[in-house]
């Protein structure tokens, strides 16, 4: 425990967001292999869906389907989401299915996106390829690039940094990424797959 009373993060990420008394007092997450779950009526079934499908983004139905949500992802979550000094976190089944979705759901035709080079070969596809084609416009930046200089304040809705980079370890500085996009009112988004939380955290600069 901290002075605060609040958990560390060593302590956190063997414990947090697991309640063994919904888990039938399991001492540790048991692994559930199952899809989908129980109801108690059809129309309680149909009721949940409704929620998790709606935008009441704090409804919690419980679990339904485990594509959506699973008492395997929650502790993993609220670790995760300690160890990166966020609010919340969200598993995905792969990276790319994160970066998918990120860039999917914050990017539209006719706005900009600026991405670190070298990126890894998945990203730089989607960037290169299928998010062109849509009509974005995805601006390649290096390490030393003037970010301002790039940006079009009318037009940025995000700059995306992977650092250290994929393969070359390249580094970028996120905190002056943030600078131009927290001045322009875009996101920043960035990739910390090599270094994890354990050695790099974002949210911080």
């Amino acid at each position: 425990m901290g002075a605060s009373g609040e958990q560390s993060k060593d302590t956190a990420s063997v414990g947090l967001g697991y309640d063994a008394l919904r888990h039938l007092g399991s001492l540790k997450p048991p692994i559930y292999e199952t899809s989908t779950f129980v109801f108690e009526t059809a129309e309680e079934g149909k009721r949940f869906f409704e929620q998790a499908y709606g935008d009441d983004v704090d409804a919690d139905p419980g679990y339904i389907y485990s594509r959506l949500d699973s008492p395997n992802l929650r502790p993993a979550e609220a670790r995760l989401a300690k160890w990166e000094e966020a609010e919340d976190a969200v598993i995905f089944g792969s990276g790319m299915a994160a970066i998918t979705t990120v860039l999917l759901t914050f990017l539209k035709p006719g706005r900009q996106v600026l991405y670190s080079t070298p990126v890894y070969g998945g990203t730089a596809t989607l960037m290169k390829g299928l998010l062109s084609e849509f009509g974005v416009d995805c601006v390649p930046f290096g390490s030393g690039d003037d970010l301002s200089a790039l940006a079009d304040d009318e037009r940025l809705d995000m700059i995306y940094v992977e650092t250290p980079a994929n393969p070359t370890n390249a580094l970028h500085d996120i905190a002056a990424a943030a600078r131009v996009s927290h001045g322009s009112g875009a996101r920043l988004v960035v990739d910390n797959t090599f270094l994890t939380p354990v050695w790099q955290r974002p949210i911080t600069h």
